[in-house]
């Protein structure tokens, strides 16, 4: 049974929902790289305090972490047992967010994803397949590590539950 895993995607892919489901079946720590950032939907800490707070998740025997973070994927990539990236049609995930959007306007939110949507987030979404090259290449260099690519929740929870 994989007993640390990544997932990775785009913004509105689903990385959260298949976190906090395959979190309990297979009884495994939750851990949102959201949490680890965002103080509040407004400020994060700093890159030192979230390194911190991550190398102390990573260091642990077993895990779920959701979230991209480019910066600090290859510190995950090295205690990784399986990566699963969520490839999700883009207009899905934009469709995703504006309705997380919406429904955090009525939800507290004191640490996660901020309440609000802009230009510069909406065209990251949009562009996001551009950066599957650098991920691409950064995940060829951890070969020891599973990656599963999927565009739906049910085909991963699907090869998650046939390997455990």
């Amino acid at each position: 049974m994989y007993q640390r895993i990544m997932i990775i995607g785009s913004p509105g892919s689903g990385k959260s929902t298949l976190a906090k489901r395959l979190a309990q079946e297979l009884e495994l720590p939750l851990i949102h790289l959201d949490k680890l950032n965002w103080i509040d939907d407004k400020d994060t800490v700093s890159k030192e305090v979230f390194l911190e707070r991550l190398d102390k998740v990573v260091s642990g025997s077993s895990w779920i972490i959701d979230g991209n973070y480019g910066s600090s994927m290859e510190v995950r990539l090295k205690r990784a047992e399986l990566v699963i990236w969520l490839k999700v049609p883009r207009l899905v995930c934009l469709y995703r967010v504006v309705k997380r959007y919406l429904h955090s306007l009525f939800q507290d939110n004191s640490a996660g994803n901020p309440k609000r949507i802009d230009w510069n987030f909406i065209r990251f979404i949009w562009g996001f397949p551009k950066s599957h090259q650098k991920t691409e290449e950064l995940l060829e260099q951890f070969s020891t590590v599973k990656v599963l690519k999927v565009s739906n929740l049910k085909d991963a929870l699907h090869f998650v539950r046939e390997n455990t």
